[in-house]
Order: structure tokens, then sequence, then C-alpha cells
């Protein structure tokens, strides 16, 4: 457990709801408070459509709230233009999708060096090297195109790629809901391996409370709020 180490993630305040258009407001989040320790690895629990999504992309900075403070680390992102956002998320977040979004056509190594195309980077051999070891981490060739990957094999290299630029931070949502259940857990165990090699925070969001287990803490969300 980790909540003993200095915070990396704290967040006050969070509203964000949407007008209906027969009147009123649809509220999606309601959340007084939401601390994170670093290092730690927390678990979002609830049904689809309770707003786990919505939460991870306003605490990546993809989508603002109506009102709230989002400090990560010493940097309060809610504070910043979306220019600012966008380039401390490059840095700083790594995320994992539902859909894996790898490029048919391309290697396994490209599919995970392609965010290095996206900005500057100061050393593209190192980033290749590093590449190739998550790529080795993973058990997925570097030349197997991503056309002829399972499944298992694209969750692997989506998990190498979000890993690539060694992030703070590793936001995951439902990233095991297309796998059958023994290439969820595997692939779980594999990626709270590869968080506590590099000493990530991961955010994890999720409806399965057996992958759930497998973090340091488990939140639900429902109606908005946090319990």
């Amino acid at each position: 457990m980790t909540q003993h180490l200095p915070a990396a993630l704290h967040a006050t305040d969070l509203r964000l709801s949407y007008p209906l258009e027969e009147g009123g407001r649809l509220t999606v989040l309601d959340i007084d408070s939401l601390t994170v320790a670093r290092g730690e690895h927390i678990a979002l629990l609830g049904p689809s459509g309770c707003g786990k999504t919505t939460l991870l992309h306003v605490l990546a900075g993809i989508t603002r709230p109506n009102r709230g403070s989002i400090r990560w680390f010493d940097d309060t992102i809610s504070d910043w233009k979306d220019s600012r956002v966008d380039r401390w998320r490059w840095q700083t977040v790594g995320l994992v999708f539902q859909q894996f979004h790898l490029f048919g056509g391309m290697s396994a190594l490209d599919n995970v060096l392609l965010p290095a195309s996206f900005g500057r980077v100061p050393d593209k051999s190192a980033l290749r090297e590093h590449a190739l070891t998550l790529l080795e981490d993973v058990g997925v060739r570097a030349s197997q195109s991503a056309d002829s990957l399972s499944r298992g094999q694209m969750q692997r290299v989506a998990m190498a790629r979000a890993l690539l630029f060694r992030p703070a931070v590793l936001l995951a949502d439902e990233p095991t809901a297309s796998l059958d259940g023994a290439h969820a857990k595997t692939a779980m165990q594999l990626l709270c391996s590869l968080c506590r090699d590099h000493d990530t925070t991961l955010l994890l969001a999720t409806h399965d409370t057996l992958l759930a287990g497998m973090m340091d803490r488990r939140l639900s969300l429902a109606g908005g709020s946090l319990s």
C-alpha cells in the first residue's frame, strides 16, 4: 500500500453537468475531494455509463469540468490554458483505452513509437531502445505487423506505447474489456508490474471487481460521486 506517500493527485470540488433538452441539467460528476498517493494503484469501479471515462478525461485535462481544482504533483492543471495542458499531458500522462488504436500496416515498434511523432524528442535513439525494451517486456516482437497481432498482443502493444515516455501517471479506461477472463487477468498483472517497475501512478476504470482487487485501493462511482 502507498497511501503514506506524498500526493500525486489532489482534486477538489469537481463538478460537471450538461443541459438537458427538456430543461434542467444532467450531473455527471459531483466530487468533493479525490487524493491519490504517488505510485498508488487505484481502481475506479462502476457500471457502464456511470461516468468513469468522463472522470479520467477530466483528470487528464481532456475535458474541462464546470468548476473544480485538479493538481497533479506541483501543477494545478485546471488553471492552465488548453495548449499548456496538452503539452503537460504529452509529457506526463500515459493513456490506455478500451480500443487499442493501433495502425495496421505498421509494425509493433512503429505503433509504440507513434506518440513521438507529435512532439520534439531530444534523443530518438534512446527512445527507440526504450520502446524495444518495453516490447520485450510485454512479449511482442518489434517487427511484427499490427495486422497479425492477436487481441491480447494488441493490448500489450498499447500498454507499451502508453509507457513510452516513462509517464508519472497512467490512466487506463476499461483496458481489458475486449479480452476474455484469462487474458484480462494476465494483461492486468503485466500492466501493474510495468507500473511498479516505473513507479507510475495508475488509475484504472473497470467494472470487473476481480481486476479491481489487484489494485491498492478501490473507489466506486455512482451518481457522479465517489465512495
